[in-house]
Parts: C-alpha cells; structure tokens; sequence
C-alpha cells in the first residue's frame, strides 16, 4: 500500500512540478486515510487522486 502511494505520488509531481513531494505524500496519505476512514477498512483502499474534485481544486 505504501509504495502504491509513493508510486502516485510520484505521477503527481511529474504533473505538478511546483509541488513538494513531502507535500504530496502528506496529502496522498490524508486521502488514503479519508477514504479508508469512510470504508472502514485499511486493507483494499484505492486512491484515485486524479477524479477526486477537492484535490484538483485545491491546487487550480
């Protein structure tokens, strides 16, 4: 799980270079944890940070 967060992280910062990768990674766990807290469950969460609508409008 953490290196598939580490791996989005990743394709995030290529997309937005004027990002912090700690800053990514802060912000790619917050949604992990979110969308886990909201399940229930930590073992099968799925971040998919690029449909989540408050991620890109934090960052327009």
């Amino acid at each position: 799980m953490v290196l598939r967060v580490l791996g989005q992280a990743a394709v995030l910062k290529r997309r937005y270079k004027c990002l912090n990768s700690l800053m990514l990674f802060v912000i790619s766990n917050y949604l992990m944890f979110q969308s886990a807290y909201y399940k229930g469950q930590f073992n099968t969460v799925q971040i998919n940070i690029e449909n989540d609508y408050n991620f890109q409008y934090y960052f327009k």
